[in-house]
């Protein structure tokens, strides 16, 4: 492992840590690289972790990719403010051009804290990437969905954010064969907070593993209405309930069944989405399900432009009817 120091990196992909693990979808930013610049090997890796210089320089030697990397037992847990300070000390000392990180919840905040504090552009939950000419243009849904934004930057100085699931991360083939050098940092600044500890919830794994997975949103209305969801999850062997984010904001579902870009992503066989609204950042969790229902009164709603089969009717209606005609005939095998 060489570990040194280096003066330019023209383009800088993030990759999350938790308690000294590399995130594996944080390798979806290595995907966006691929299809966006025209040399990889104008690109390195920003991995910031603790006791991680070890996995840091197996990945270099993997993917062909330079790696900065901050060392450091506070990156245990994620650190928005943190990773912030890492990615401003980085830009400074180094020249880079473009940092892009995956959109979490720490990726948006130190993205955004970066971008301000350095004096770059910053965009968000970015899509698509499309070339007209010599110009690039990103792409990013607003409105829930509803509608798609396309946005051109002015400027080649830019920070941004990949929404989990546009790009998918390559193999180590894809990369160059020349191992990668390490560069190791320390950041001196301090954070506004301090992560203590991460708590997973009970129910994430069988959201995972589920043949069949029957979400709710906030179309459902009332917390009680979640009895719907759960009493057509029950028609199916290997089910779980799912949710969108609004409702475990609220309480009404541990964080452990959300999915979505900030939750899980599950690709199950059946996905019945029910009263969501079909926003960008859900999609990018359950998009690659091999059948999806949806189930909105709402005729316009996004979540039709990626369903199988929809259904425009009140889910107060239509799910007891469901549960009804399966009890009466037991139509679908268990």
């Amino acid at each position: 492992m060489e570990v040194k120091g280096k003066n330019n990196i023209r383009h800088l992909l993030v990759i999350e840590t938790l308690e000294g693990k590399i995130n594996r979808e944080s390798l979806e930013t290595l995907g966006f690289a691929l299809s966006f610049h025209d040399k990889i090997d104008d690109c390195a890796l920003l991995i910031a972790g603790a006791e991680i210089t070890e996995s840091a320089a197996s990945l270099a030697e993997d993917r062909g990719l330079d790696v900065v990397v901050f060392d450091d037992s506070r990156f245990r847990y994620p650190n928005g403010d943190l990773l912030a300070a890492a990615l401003v000390e980085t830009i400074k000392k180094y020249n880079v051009a473009s940092v892009v990180l995956l959109h979490t919840i720490t990726g948006v905040h130190a993205a955004s804290r970066a971008a301000a504090t350095a004096g770059m552009a910053c965009i968000t939950a970015v899509e698509s990437v499309i070339r007209e000419g010599e110009s690039t243009v990103f792409q990013r849904c607003l409105q829930y969905g509803k509608i798609r934004a396309s946005i051109e930057l002015q400027e080649d100085k830019f920070i941004l954010t990949v929404l989990t699931g546009s790009f998918a991360a390559p193999e180590p083939g894809d990369f160059r064969k020349k191992p990668g050098t390490v560069y190791d940092e320390k950041t001196g600044r301090s954070a506004s907070y301090s992560p203590r500890s991460v708590e997973r919830a009970e129910s994430s794994r069988s959201l995972e593993e589920a043949e069949v997975i029957v979400s709710a949103g906030r179309g459902i209305g009332k917390e009680e209405n979640l009895e719907m969801i759960r009493d057509v999850a029950k028609i199916f062997s290997r089910s779980a309930v799912g949710s969108s984010r609004p409702l475990c904001d609220l309480g009404w579902l541990p964080y452990g069944h959300q999915v979505g870009s900030t939750g899980k992503t599950v690709s199950p066989k059946l996905y019945m989405a029910c009263g969501i609204s079909g926003a960008s950042q859900h999609l990018a969790g359950m998009k690659s399900s091999q059948i999806i229902v949806a189930v909105n009164r709402d005729p316009n709603a996004a979540i039709f432009s990626v369903a199988d089969y929809g259904v425009v009717e009140d889910l107060t209606v239509f799910l007891p009817l469901l549960a009804d005609k399966y009890r009466e005939g037991n139509w679908l095998k268990k």
